[in-house]
């Protein structure tokens, strides 16, 4: 994959979009912010983006973008140092935690039902009852 090439990025998701998409969730760096742009020219699309809250750092994303898929680095880094202050690190990958950025604009036509049917995908994720097949290496 290529997270450098944002006209690729929008080009694809025009073609998602013309193919009956009406959300494009775009994690690909440059690329996706090249998706993200794309989807934001179109009249009733939405658009999800990733690693921070794209409101923020894309505005020109803000007519489509619906929330963010947060990459919460912070408390992941806070309990690696800890456990190395503690002589308890290990070595090996470490897995972090996620969540989703705000819905500004959207905050009104994101319902009740969909906040719970989102609050409960967190919890099964968290709590391991949704498997997601992902096997750290």
């Amino acid at each position: 994959m290529v997270f450098n090439d944002p006209d690729w990025g929008a080009a694809t998701a025009r073609e998602f979009l013309d193919q009956g998409a009406d959300v494009i969730f775009a994690a690909a760096g440059h690329t996706g912010n090249g998706a993200l742009a794309a989807v934001a020219e179109e009249e009733g699309a939405y658009c999800i983006g990733v690693d921070v809250d794209q409101w923020q750092t894309l505005p020109e994303a803000r007519s489509c973008l619906v929330s963010s898929a947060l990459r919460l680095i912070g408390p992941g880094i806070a309990e690696l140092v800890t456990t190395v202050h503690n002589n308890e690190f290990s070595g090996g990958n470490t897995i972090g935690t996620v969540g989703l950025a705000p819905f500004h604009d959207f905050d009104a036509v994101v319902t009740g039902p969909m906040r719970d049917t989102l609050d409960a995908v967190s919890m099964g994720l968290k709590d391991g009852s949704i498997a997601t097949g992902y096997v750290p290496y």
